[in-house]
């Protein structure tokens, strides 16, 4: 049985057409299922984990990034697929990594069924698909309680499992089916008179890091936030998820 997640922002009156062509096509396709619809005061774990106790075979997100990293946080160790209908072109980062359109042309993927099995991070015991970002402004990071890099304050730092830039990706050469992650640092340099900014990389790779910071918060996958200490880890094969044929891995 599919079980589709709809985010709360998509009761706005704006989504309506556009979902009922998705739910027309989905039934066009054999593809209806249950639809659940997230709510500012539901506990969205409970319910997710519930459809999954109640014998849903594959999880499709409808909304966004943040409505993906939901589903992702509540598979309680579950294999079951994971699916994406992107929502909002402007918050939706990872689905083009993914092959996934957005809107209608999103159902031909599922209906495709396109399995990739790939790592998933872990940060604490949050988990995330793409990145963990944070500030280079006192951030200290350990790679395996071995080595600690402390970076300038104008660097950005990056935790990779799936990188959400092609600049990054080209540079880092990332991917998540190697059960490493890549710690990328970015700092802009201003040198010389004419004030001319150089921009200087740096690439580490590990499977375990540790990240301190009394000030800032990582941001995991564009959208949930997370203070430090933080322990971040990969987890090999961990995630089954449907894919399109135009996906960045």
């Amino acid at each position: 049985m599919h079980v589709y997640i709809y985010d709360g922002y998509l009761g706005n009156h704006k989504y309506a057409k556009i979902l009922a062509k998705i739910e027309t096509r989905l039934t066009d396709l054999g593809l209806n299922g249950k639809i659940c619809r997230l709510g500012v005061i539901k506990n969205y774990q409970d319910l997710i984990q519930g459809e999954i106790r109640r014998g849903a075979k594959t999880l499709i997100a409808v909304g966004n990034d943040e409505t993906l990293n939901k589903v992702i946080n509540s598979l309680s160790g579950s294999d079951i697929p994971v699916g994406l209908i992107p929502l909002d072109k402007e918050k939706n980062t990872i689905a083009s990594h993914l092959g996934i359109d957005e809107g209608i042309a999103a159902c031909d993927v599922l209906s495709a069924r396109r399995l990739a099995k790939i790592d998933l991070a872990v940060a604490n015991s949050t988990y995330f698909l793409t990145e963990a970002s944070i500030s280079g402004e006192g951030t200290i990071v350990d790679l395996d309680k071995n080595y600690t890099i402390e970076s300038p304050n104008s660097a950005v730092i990056k935790i990779i499992n799936l990188a959400l830039s092609e600049e990054t990706n080209n540079f880092a050469m990332t991917s998540p089916n190697d059960g490493q992650l890549e710690l990328y640092i970015e700092n802009g340099i201003t040198n010389g008179l004419l004030k001319k900014k150089a921009v200087s990389k740096s690439l580490f790779t590990a499977d375990k890091f540790y990240i301190k910071n009394e000030k800032e918060s990582l941001l995991l996958d564009n959208c949930a936030l997370i203070s430090p200490p933080v322990e971040i880890r990969v987890l090999k094969d961990a995630l089954t998820l449907i894919v399109g044929k135009k996906r960045g891995f």
